[in-house]
């Protein structure tokens, strides 16, 4: 069975170990990046909805979709009236 030494002798086994180490950095540096990008657009999301904010409840994403694309029909219509 090889040892740790043996790891760093054998230039394919170190390939494999720098290759599995740099997915697992940027495997954590996308979670962090898709984490904090999802709830910023889910928060704008919210603050843009016409669904009016009732304390203790969680909205389903449906419902934030759906009064965002009302609202933006709404301005659609408006703006081809003028």
């Amino acid at each position: 069975m090889a040892g740790l030494a043996d790891v760093f002798t054998e230039q394919e086994r170190t390939n494999w170990l720098k290759a599995c180490l740099g997915l697992n950095i940027a495997k954590h540096a996308l979670e962090v990046f898709v984490d904090r990008e999802l709830k910023d657009v889910h928060s704008r999301m919210f603050k843009n909805s016409a669904v009016q904010a009732k304390p203790n409840r969680n909205y389903s994403m449906h419902e934030l979709l759906y009064s965002q694309h009302v609202k933006m029909s709404y301005k659609k219509r408006v703006q081809e009236a003028r």
